[in-house]
């Protein structure tokens, strides 16, 4: 646990209470700046109208992803929500998207994945044999220079994906 080792380096003796009370506050400052990026909800309203299956699959904690989604009001655009926490796997182990693949019967040549972190989403998908949709964002891994997917957009323009995706 990040604050508890930070507590303990810090020389203090911290206990759960303080550890997750430190965690909740910190979250709750991160989340000042939260916002959607441009073009997404256009997008993910476009892909609905279109009857497309939307899963998320984020690493994390349910918690946070759920309130964040919430304030952002994306939950309602998903179909189902997976977390890693809930999992107990992470991206990019291959079994969450055989788990999604499973459960919905998915066909790889009509799926694809959309992702902003190039050793998560990218190499998940590569693994599993998804298409992948690779978005650059000010958030994705840098050292994606050199990106071998299928689609990508490197310069964050989330209106492109429509046009990529018909």
């Amino acid at each position: 646990m990040f604050f508890y080792k930070l507590y303990k380096d810090s020389g203090v003796k911290p206990n759960s209470k303080i550890v997750r009370a430190t965690m909740r506050t910190f979250r709750a400052i991160s989340t000042e700046k939260l916002e959607v990026f441009g073009h997404v909800e256009e997008l993910l309203d476009a892909l609905t109208e279109k009857n497309k299956n939307l899963f998320l699959v984020a690493n994390g904690q349910r918690s946070f992803i759920m309130s964040e989604l919430k304030l952002l009001g994306l939950k309602k655009y998903f179909e189902k929500i997976y977390i890693s926490s809930d999992m107990g796997m992470r991206k990019p182990e291959p079994k969450v998207l055989d788990i999604i693949q499973n459960d919905y019967k998915l066909k790889k040549k009509d799926t694809i994945v959309i992702g902003n972190d190039y050793d998560e989403d990218m190499r998940l998908a590569s693994k599993v044999g998804f298409d992948c949709l690779y978005i650059n964002t000010e958030q994705s891994n840098r050292k994606a220079k050199e990106v071998s997917s299928k689609y990508k957009i490197m310069d964050g323009d989330h209106s492109q994906i429509l046009e990529i995706l018909d």
